[in-house]
């Protein structure tokens, strides 16, 4: 289900975009990694022992998750060399059946249901401003800015970790023709060090003798990209 409203105001200067949707999503195909142990290979030497080294394989299990979330996106000219755009959105996914071992050991924890989705942050916001004039009678200048809200996730299945919210900053200023245009950019202007994503990760170099890959666990970071400088250049032919 999704109702939206579209709407233009101050004579089409500014334009407005909202929506809610619910969805239900059925047998979500989720990829699992199942460990057992076996007794011997051989018939002769079976002793009801189950070895020590397990056995793995990888599977697909499916589970049920509903989504809800409102979404906003706005532009308005300012003036006639000046405008911008504001676009956020706010959303919920939570499983509705699904089960997992992946983190029993640690929590005890199998059964997911009422539980938000990995990766999906809550709030999720970016503004873009330009502004453009004539510089000579062949040449126009331009500066340009956008700003980027991720807020917060879950990083794991059981909901334990939880990756951060971050704002990053970039801008751009520079000159154009018909046939040219080049730019100054700087990404990541104020140098932000959150990290970009967190997430459950088995440590596979733990000593553990019997394979017990899921007894080891803890969270895989990605850096944010650092303070970046460029110059950037179009040329039409």
């Amino acid at each position: 289900i999704e109702l939206g409203l579209k709407k233009t105001l101050f004579d089409g200067r500014m334009r407005f975009n909202a929506s809610g949707y619910y969805y239900e999503w059925s047998n979500v195909v989720f990829g699992l990694t199942v460990s057992w142990v076996r007794d011997d290979e051989d018939p002769t030497l079976r002793d009801r022992i189950p070895n020590i080294t397990s056995n793995t394989l990888g599977v697909n299990v499916s589970g049920s998750q509903k989504i809800y979330g409102l979404e906003i996106e706005t532009g308005y000219a300012i003036s006639d060399n000046w405008d911008m755009q504001l676009n956020a959105s706010w959303q919920k996914n939570q499983w509705t059946e699904f089960q997992n071992r992946s983190t029993v050991q640690q929590t005890g924890l199998i059964n997911m249901k009422g539980l938000d989705a990995t990766r999906y942050p809550e709030w999720m916001a970016n503004l873009s401003t330009t502004y453009e004039d004539e510089l000579t009678s062949n040449w126009d200048w331009f500066v340009r800015g956008d700003f980027i809200y991720q807020g917060s996730y879950w990083g794991d299945l059981g909901n334990f970790q939880r990756g951060p919210a971050y704002f990053l900053s970039h801008a751009r200023i520079g000159v154009s023709t018909d046939d040219l245009r080049v730019e100054f950019f700087v990404r990541n202007l104020f140098d932000t060090d959150t990290y970009l994503s967190a997430s459950r990760a088995v440590d596979f170099a733990a000593d553990q003798g019997n394979f017990n890959f899921n007894g080891f666990q803890g969270v895989a970071v990605n850096p944010q990209e650092k303070r970046t400088f460029g110059i950037r250049t179009n040329i039409n032919f």
